[in-house]
């Protein structure tokens, strides 16, 4: 960064508000940075996120299994119960 300095100007107010300037930018700079390290990681679990939802859905919208096409042993169930009345 440079200035110019006219005649009856103050060369260390000049100097100061350089400095001043430059921290700014640079303050500003540092924020955009943390702020970009702030959405990269809200990225990161937002797809995490995504990833989770979608197992949920996929468990969710699963078609069921036909029960005329579930395989059973062979053989008779069994009527009997252990309940009074056969219940």
């Amino acid at each position: 960064m440079t200035a110019e300095i006219f005649d009856g100007e103050d060369p260390d107010e000049a100097a100061r508000q350089l400095i001043e300037k430059a921290e700014r930018i640079v303050r500003e700079r540092v924020d955009l940075e943390i702020q970009a390290t702030d959405l990269k990681d809200q990225i990161k679990d937002l797809k995490n996120e995504l990833a989770r939802l979608e197992k949920q859905k996929a468990a969710l919208t699963e078609v069921e299994p036909d029960p005329a096409d579930v395989p059973f042993e062979s053989g008779e169930a069994s009527n009997s119960s252990d309940f009074p009345g056969g219940f």
